[in-house]
């Protein structure tokens, strides 16, 4: 190695230092990412880190350590394109809604549910078809995205 290169290694570590701590006396909870210049390929890793003990841990083990940019964020954690999980919900439901207090019900009506005046959804009916019933879901896991308003949450089973 000669003189050049030492001098630029020594600069790349002294930037390296300079920047962790920069980031030392301004430690935010949120999420990092990090990765070791000798990964073959290049392995980054993304978690959250929520107290500054787990950063330091983090900077003393980890030569590249990087906050994570909510643009970033959108496009590891992609939002999802449903409202709710049907792959929990069973087939006989269609329809699925959350009423203004926030309770998640299914449907197996045949035509879309409308909102109420009193914060709940109801059904349709027409002649001679049957009467169709809500199933109250307990499982809150089972709600994706939650939509801003509760009129808004009215989703017909994907085909």
């Amino acid at each position: 190695m000669n003189k050049l290169e030492e001098l630029e290694k020594k600069y790349e570590e002294l930037g390296k230092e300079i920047e962790k701590l920069k980031n030392e006396d301004s430690f935010v909870a949120g999420y990092y990412m990090y990765w070791d210049d000798d990964d073959v390929p290049a392995v980054k890793h993304i978690y959250f880190v929520d107290n500054k003990s787990t950063y330091d841990g983090v900077l003393k083990t980890w030569p590249n350590v990087k906050p994570v940019t909510p643009k970033l964020m959108e496009f590891f954690y992609q939002k999802p394109k449903t409202i709710y999980d049907w792959s929990k919900i069973p087939k006989v439901y269609n329809w699925a809604v959350t009423n203004e207090d926030g309770t998640v019900h299914f449907s197996s009506c045949i035509f879309s549910p409308t909102p109420t005046s009193d914060g709940t959804w109801q059904h349709q009916y027409e002649k001679n078809i049957y009467l169709p019933f809500w199933k109250e879901c307990d499982d809150k896991t089972i709600v994706l995205k939650s939509p801003n308003n509760w009129r808004e949450s009215l989703e017909r089973r994907p085909e």
